[in-house]
């Protein structure tokens, strides 16, 4: 991964909007470097620098509200070794838990240190901060976890599937279909994507279908968000997996 969340009269932005725009990232091979988002198409072009883009697209906002968020980071690994602790208060300039690898024999393989910029609909600036995301692998699979400082104007929107030593576990998942730039949307794409079918992304060579889950929780300041793509990994399996982080802190 080398990539980079939306409730009042305009809502705040769900986990799920910055996790679909992970998940579009993820979805590409090597470019990973541009990518705008909207509330229902995804678009990934790729250019000189990583850059993710979430809007709304409600229409007038109110000031105040975050509407837009740009992640940017490296398609090259921050730390390519388990970075320690000091590392860490250097940059992101927060430690998380970082495990060296999982029970069911996922292991670290990779960090990238990005930094996100939230902005309301007048493009004032109104949150800055970086996030770390670590990658595991098992063989030829791939699963990630990132973390980022808690912030106020991103909550919750999965399903609450249960929780451990105090901290709620929140699953949520959708079916992403990438397809390329030009690609134009048939009848029957746009009713898919009406119906909640399919989340479509715009950017890659060729068509995929590719099934997205994220487990999400908070603890010691710090959002966490774990997320497999294509996985035989079940939702308890990510629970499992997010207790052993848990049970680290």
């Amino acid at each position: 991964m080398k990539r980079d969340h939306w409730q009042k009269a305009f809502p705040e932005m769900p986990l799920s909007y910055r996790q679909r725009v992970e998940a579009t990232l993820a979805s590409l091979p090597e470019e990973k470097e541009v990518h705008k988002m909207k509330l229902k198409k995804r678009f990934a072009v790729p250019v000189m620098a990583l850059l993710a883009v979430m809007l709304l697209g409600t229409g007038l906002m109110a000031t105040g509200t975050l509407t837009s968020l740009f992640a940017t980071s490296s398609s090259h690994p921050t730390y390519k070794e388990m970075p320690t602790v000091a590392q860490l208060e250097k940059n992101p300039g927060f430690v998380p838990v970082v495990l060296d690898s999982f029970e069911n024999g996922y292991v670290f393989d990779s960090a990238v240190v990005g930094k996100s910029t939230g902005t309301d609909d007048n493009g004032n600036e109104l949150l800055k901060q970086k996030f770390i995301s670590i990658d595991y692998a098992f063989g030829n699979d791939r699963i990630s976890v990132d973390a980022h400082p808690t912030s106020d104007y991103f909550v919750e929107d999965g399903a609450v599937v249960g929780s451990f030593d105090g901290v709620d576990l929140y699953y949520s998942g959708y079916t992403n279909k990438c397809v390329p730039g030009d690609y134009e949307m048939t009848e029957q794409d746009k009713a898919d994507e009406a119906s909640g079918k399919y989340v479509f992304s715009f950017g890659t060579d060729t068509v995929l279908i590719q099934e997205v889950q994220f487990l999400t929780w908070q603890m010691d300041g710090l959002s966490y968000n774990l997320m497999a793509v294509d996985s035989s990994l079940a939702q308890e399996d990510l629970a499992a997996m997010a207790k052993e982080i848990i049970a680290a802190r």
